[in-house]
């Protein structure tokens, strides 16, 4: 406790200031209510947009690689460019929404299943091609018995 005129140190149970004679008034400590505004999770909309451009990635994926055999590196092109940027944006949404203090799972999932997509196409382009190359192989086949 401190003397409020002259800023000397007091104990307790003084009720006088020993060095300039004034009387010592009991104070009450002052309470701040601070008003904070609510926290937003600002990763929370690229978390939104990871989760449906994975969710868009892995359809267009998988119709375009079952489809288009012939053509599927092409057409197998554009699903894994929007599989990168949902991975993208899925980890931009992680770290925004841990620095903001929450948890995103849009975010998280966007991630899996934008790696699941790239899987899922580089699969389908695999048993494309095995189809083509088996496909290739009967025709020779056929042809060469004609």
């Amino acid at each position: 406790m401190k003397c409020q005129y002259c800023d000397t140190e007091l104990f307790e149970s003084e009720t006088v200031c020993p060095r300039c004679g004034m009387a010592v008034e009991e104070t009450q400590p002052t309470v701040e209510i601070v008003n904070e505004a609510p926290k937003k999770d600002k990763g929370k909309i690229f978390g939104i947009i990871s989760l449906a451009l994975s969710i868009i990635s892995i359809v267009f994926g998988t119709l375009f690689g079952c489809c288009c055999n012939c053509y599927s590196l092409i057409f197998n092109f554009i699903p894994t460019i929007i599989a990168i940027a949902g991975i993208a944006l899925g980890v931009i949404s992680v770290i925004l929404s841990k620095k903001s203090g929450f948890k995103n799972i849009f975010g998280t999932i966007g991630i899996i299943l934008s790696i699941t997509s790239i899987i899922l196409m580089i699969v389908l382009f695999i048993v494309s091609v095995i189809i083509a190359i088996i496909g290739n192989v009967f025709n020779l086949v056929m042809l060469y018995n004609y």
